[in-house]
């Protein structure tokens, strides 16, 4: 059984969100590249840019490296060598790490550059930004309920039929 939330149509629906605000270079920070979430969003962002009319570059895809921290840095500074002027970012803690090299670097997200961001756990700690950068929110709390409620019931019931469930992201 398994319970995940929906990759594809959040980061489509924002990168046409950026296209239509005027975006023309819009980048991606992806998580690890081996991840299924992560293959699952690039192949959303790269059909999004096809369909957009946007540049189609492989340099304004960036992976996640070993480390979260040092990645988003390194990713971001990579995007607007390329002259992005929108970025998607696939994970929650690299999106912080990313406003915080961004400001480092005099930059105003919102203004020098359009950011979107998956929200991946307590969305609360995400206030300080929720105007400069825009949010997919995970249901993180629902995702831990079904999930829990099939683990009882897998308990209860072994052979009950697999379950599977994906809860959409806003």
């Amino acid at each position: 059984s398994s319970v995940c939330v929906s990759n594809f149509q959040p980061i489509y629906r924002s990168v046409c969100r950026l296209e239509a605000r005027g975006c023309r270079r819009v980048g991606v920070i992806g998580g690890l590249p081996h991840l299924s979430t992560t293959q699952e969003r690039i192949s959303a962002y790269r059909e999004a840019v096809a369909d957009c009319g946007l540049t189609q570059d492989e340099g304004l895809i960036q992976y996640r490296g070993d480390s979260i921290k040092d990645s988003a840095p390194v990713c971001l500074d990579r995007l607007l060598e390329r002259g992005c002027d929108g970025i998607l970012i696939c994970q929650g803690l690299m999106a912080s790490m990313t406003l915080a090299h961004l400001r480092k670097r005099g930059l105003q997200p919102g203004r020098d550059l359009s950011l979107v961001s998956f929200v991946d756990y307590d969305v609360q700690s995400y206030e300080f930004y929720y105007e400069e950068v825009d949010c997919i929110i995970q249901p993180v709390e629902e995702l831990g309920r079904v999930a829990g409620e099939q683990i009882l019931c897998r308990i209860e019931n072994p052979d009950s039929p697999v379950f599977e469930k994906v809860l959409t992201s806003v």
